[in-house]
């Protein structure tokens, strides 16, 4: 470091210069939102003693309301599909909500009460450009037993999740592009 004429040391730190995260968070800023989007997506088995699956859905209406007055960012957009014994559920938020959610899914995990089960997030994306979702919904879906055999497959699992997350963000995309009075 060179010294300056005072006798003090410049630093490279102390100059005036914006790194690109501090670009990002203007640009953020710019745009008005609060905080960067993130996405997380992950599946849950529902536990047996669970008689109405509607109620995780309403669980997570709940959950979002309450963190929503809580953690001031931005609001949380998705979805939630509730299969006859699994959960798989995309979520389109700030980080900090995030947080708060994996955090409730710890806690569901090891209370007696809870709803879920063994929950593996398959992906965490950040600093989205764009939502696939306009707001957070779910949907309880009932398919027929005889389609939700054991799957079994020589791929390897990280194949099978690519595949599977694709899946997904097409169904968004679709679900995107339709109209609201579809």
């Amino acid at each position: 470091m060179a010294a300056s004429p005072g006798g003090e040391e410049d630093s490279v730190y102390d100059t005036g210069r914006l790194s690109l995260f501090d670009l990002i968070l203007e640009k953020t800023r710019a745009q008005n939102k609060k905080q960067l989007v993130h996405r997380l997506v992950y599946v849950s088995k529902i536990r047996q003693d669970v008689n109405d699956r509607k109620e995780i859905g309403a669980h997570y209406e709940r959950l979002f309301k309450e963190l929503q007055t809580q953690v001031h960012g931005e609001a949380v957009t998705g979805l939630l599909l509730i299969y006859p014994v699994h959960i798989i559920h995309v979520i389109e938020t700030s980080y900090n909500m995030l947080l708060k959610v994996i955090k409730d899914l710890e806690e569901d995990e090891h209370s007696i009460s809870g709803m879920l089960l063994n929950t593996k997030i398959l992906v965490c994306t950040g600093d989205l450009n764009n939502r696939l979702f306009g707001q957070w919904s779910f949907r309880t879906l009932n398919l027929a037993v005889s389609r939700m055999q054991e799957f079994t497959t020589n791929e390897p699992i990280d194949v099978v999740v690519t595949e599977a997350l694709t899946l997904i963000i097409k169904l968004a995309e679709y679900f995107g592009k339709t109209s609201k009075g579809q």
